[in-house]
């Protein structure tokens, strides 16, 4: 009939660069799992209930890159190789199936094809599509962002979309001005490839993704959407936790082997460091940016210079700023 005809002419709506998604698969008996970021416990990456912030995938450059992970959605072998996610992926087509016109096929470069052993679902791949159901997926696009904010109550946060800010949440931009890196608020949307401090309650706050808004103002905050090497970033600094701190956290050199994607991080000379204090406008927050190799107990100037005999002026000793 004129339906049928209608449905089967129709053509799926393609993924956009620079959208967010989700993909899954229904596999009958047991419903829709949705394709993760994360490796499943068997082999590939896994197929879960769960639509959560492991199942978003960003999609730019012909490639899907995991939203939680940072890495990119790969082959790994060829014949009924495992898919798998990491630093380089490998591109990615989309098109309708041949089966059911509601539902894409997805290639990198052959196809994506949904597997189960016992209760573990994952993804293995096909070199054809012949008769393959298993190859039929949908996708759906992300419209909210989820981020988690710890019990510290500090995270941070980076997207290439603007975003509306939700209640309960902070988001601030920083600026170096003289001996602070000062914080200020983002009114109502972090703009597009802004990197973010982010102030709430701990939990899970979901961030609708908006139309951009134009920015002028200064953020000498750093961003990423794949996860890189520390080693390919000169001095980063990153938010971490520290119970001695007045906030909870402090802006330390970050010594581990990767950056992660959708996070913000800093750039900051060890000789800045020792001579920065954060603070919000008016008030002071996070005290301290704590400098890598610093002496305990010695004097150092606000520009990180070791002082032997301090005049009148103000010096940082210990990551505080002290009045002679």
């Amino acid at each position: 009939n004129a339906y049928i005809a209608l449905t089967e002419d129709a053509t799926l709506n393609m993924p956009q660069a620079g959208g967010f998604y989700r993909i899954s698969y229904d596999y009958g008996a047991v419903g829709v799992k949705y394709l993760q970021g994360v490796a499943s416990t068997v082999k590939g990456v896994a197929y879960t209930a769960d639509k959560d912030a492991e199942s978003i995938f960003y999609y730019a450059d012909n490639q899907l890159l995991s939203y939680t992970a940072g890495r990119y959605l790969k082959e790994e072998g060829y014949t009924r190789g495992l898919q798998g996610v990491g630093v380089a992926g490998g591109t990615v087509t989309f098109a309708q199936s041949t089966r059911d016109a509601g539902k894409y096929t997805i290639k990198l470069p052959v196809y994506l094809h949904a597997n189960s052993s016992g209760s573990n679902y994952f993804s293995d791949h096909c070199s054809d599509d012949g008769g393959h159901a298993a190859h039929d997926h949908s996708i759906e696009a992300v419209e909210e962002l989820p981020v988690t904010i710890g019990s510290v109550g500090y995270s941070t946060f980076y997207a290439p979309v603007a975003v509306a800010i939700p209640d309960g949440v902070t988001a601030y931009r920083a600026v170096i001005n003289g001996e602070y890196i000062d914080l200020y608020e983002f009114e109502g949307t972090i703009p597009a490839n802004q990197a973010a401090i982010l102030k709430g309650a701990q939990g899970t706050h979901y961030f609708a993704i908006t139309d951009d808004v134009e920015f002028t103002g200064e953020n000498h905050l750093k961003g990423t959407v794949k996860t890189i090497a520390t080693s390919d970033v000169t001095n980063p600094y990153t938010l971490q936790s520290d119970d001695t701190a007045d906030e909870g956290v402090v802006m330390r050199k970050y010594d581990n082997t990767n950056i992660n994607g959708f996070k913000m991080y800093m750039q900051i000379s060890d000789a800045e460091a020792a001579a920065f204090s954060f603070r919000f406008p008016g008030t002071t927050a996070i005290e301290s940016v704590e400098a890598e190799g610093a002496e305990k107990g010695r004097v150092y100037d606000l520009f990180g210079r070791p002082v032997e005999n301090p005049a009148k002026g103000i010096y940082i000793i210990d990551g505080n700023k002290v009045i002679y």
